[in-house]
């Protein structure tokens, strides 16, 4: 004699996943660069780990040369205002003489030329001020995204070029929005589409996310490992890392009233 299970036939909603390795990726990733080049570090206003917000002032680079042009370029524009206020006070002499007919006409618009010349010495010259500005002001790096500090790998004194020889010198990581992405074969490039639904588990952190929908599904097959990538966008939790494995569990197949067999 031999025991056998046995098992009562009924209708049900039966439903198939496809379960697949991937990974946690967070969509706000900030390596911040130099905006001008590189320069050298005066002062370094973030820890690592800090949590830091948006415009947040993170690196100082030094600026001396900068300000030396602006200085420079602020006393031409003062020599220069000078010779406009001669050479307009020339011109409204030699105007008066020439409504006394005393003159001739080409002083008067020689006069008048000069005082055009250095007006428009002037406006450039103030155009050239403040595009120094810009470039003093550059050599302050803000935070472009709000975030924690994740890498901050550089100390004054040191040449800031965004990318050191082991990554990002400066890295901000915002945790507020993750998703999860997996390689789906070729072969489920039919049943594998925009709106399929998805289990996330988590099983380092022990966290399952149920009723999630598949955000994007790529078009593109990969020719190497002939597959596609399938995003999940996953809940705020504050356990959730980037780089996290994830299993997806995705729905390729449900059939309504349908007797289901072990």
């Amino acid at each position: 004699a031999r025991l056998v299970g046995v098992t009562l036939l009924g209708s049900q909603e039966f439903v198939h996943y496809i379960d697949l390795h991937g990974v946690i990726v967070a969509e706000n990733i900030s390596i911040v660069s130099p905006r001008l080049g590189p320069g050298l570090v005066k002062a370094v206003y973030v820890k690592q780990g800090q949590q830091v917000r948006k415009g947040q002032l993170l690196l100082k680079l030094d600026d001396a040369v900068q300000r030396q042009n602006i200085n420079a370029a602020k006393q031409s524009v003062e020599t220069l205002k000078t010779q406009l206020t001669l050479a307009k006070d020339l011109y409204n002499r030699q105007n008066n003489l020439w409504k006394q007919g005393i003159g001739t006409e080409v002083q008067l618009l020689t006069a008048k030329s000069n005082v055009e010349t250095l007006e428009n010495q002037i406006s450039a010259a103030n155009a050239n001020i403040r595009t120094l500005q810009e470039q003093a002001n550059a050599t302050n790096i803000y935070a472009e995204v709000s975030g924690v500090a994740d890498e901050v790998s550089i100390r004054p004194g040191e040449i800031f070029t965004g990318m050191g020889p082991s990554g990002p010198q400066v890295r901000i990581v915002n945790t507020s929005s993750l998703k999860a992405i997996a390689d789906v074969p070729e072969n489920y490039a039919g049943k594998v589409k925009q709106g399929s639904n998805v289990v996330v588990i988590l099983p380092d952190i022990n966290r399952t996310f149920n009723n999630l929908k598949v955000t994007r599904a790529g078009k593109l097959i990969d020719p190497s490992s002939r597959s596609f990538k399938a995003e999940v966008s996953i809940p705020y939790d504050p356990a959730i890392r980037p780089n996290q494995i994830a299993q997806l569990r995705i729905q390729d197949y449900s059939a309504g009233n349908t007797i289901v067999v072990p």
